[in-house]
């Protein structure tokens, strides 16, 4: 019997050569010599695929950024809302490398570190809030009106709430270099956004994103707004999801 099995990085194959008369064991030679080394070989290649990509998402989120207009905006809101000096104790509460990323002087159109500035959010919640991330939310709801009067100033009078989200939803990569946010469901008084693949969902930026959107739809007219967060990738969803429902005053 004259055996070959050729092996390549995408496919095994077997050519055989071998009397008529003995195909049945030599079919038993070749399966078991093809299964020995896709067995060999295949979890291998995966676990290493596996390790690499797990190792480039862990980059990626450890270099997720934000525009600086946002951090500015939330630094304004605890500002006007307590003062400079609680400001400067919640700058103090954090670790060196986050106090160094927020302590000088920022720039509206830089790119910082996202993990600084939702280490800002949380310990100002922390330190002068309830602790419950009801100011995270708060703060959502004032970056809102400081984009609506800033970037969105435009589609002010001609948008509508559904129109305005639909917008909003569409700049989140000019502001945020992680994520995808996406509307999945649009219909009269009600929309629904999934936000997917975002380096860091859960409890202090998602609670920053209801008020973010509660305060789009108030501004641009709806009335009875609620915001309701039923999936959250932080819990294993695929993705955040935030439906929102109003009902319109113009």
């Amino acid at each position: 019997i004259l055996l070959v099995i050729g092996v390549t990085a995408r496919s095994t194959t077997c050519s055989c050569t071998t009397r008529p008369d003995a195909p049945r064991v030599l079919d038993v030679v070749c399966a078991t010599a093809i299964g020995s080394i896709e067995r060999r070989d295949v979890p291998g290649a995966r676990a290493r695929q596996d390790t690499m990509a797990a190792a480039a998402a862990a980059v990626a989120t450890a270099q997720a950024t934000i525009k600086g207009t946002a951090v500015l905006a939330t630094m304004k809101f605890i500002r006007e809302r307590f003062g400079d000096a609680d400001h400067e104790r919640v700058l103090g509460a954090l670790p060196g490398e986050h106090a160094a990323n927020l302590g000088g002087a920022i720039i509206s159109s830089a790119q910082l570190p996202l993990d600084s500035l939702i280490a800002y959010i949380g310990k100002a919640d922390e330190i002068l809030g309830h602790g419950d991330l009801s100011l995270c939310e708060e703060a959502g709801r004032y970056s809102a009106y400081e984009s609506l009067a800033t970037v969105f100033k435009l589609f002010m009078k001609i948008s509508n709430p559904l129109g305005m989200v639909r917008r909003a939803a569409g700049m989140w990569r000019h502001f945020n270099s992680s994520g995808e946010l996406e509307v999945v469901l649009a219909e009269p008084n009600h929309i629904v956004l999934h936000l997917k693949a975002f380096a860091r969902p859960g409890g202090v930026y998602c609670r920053r994103l209801v008020g973010y959107f509660r305060r789009v739809v108030e501004v641009t007219g709806g009335k009875e707004v609620v915001v309701r967060h039923p999936h959250c990738a932080a819990d294993g969803a695929t993705s955040c999801e935030f439906d929102v429902t109003w009902r319109d005053t113009r």
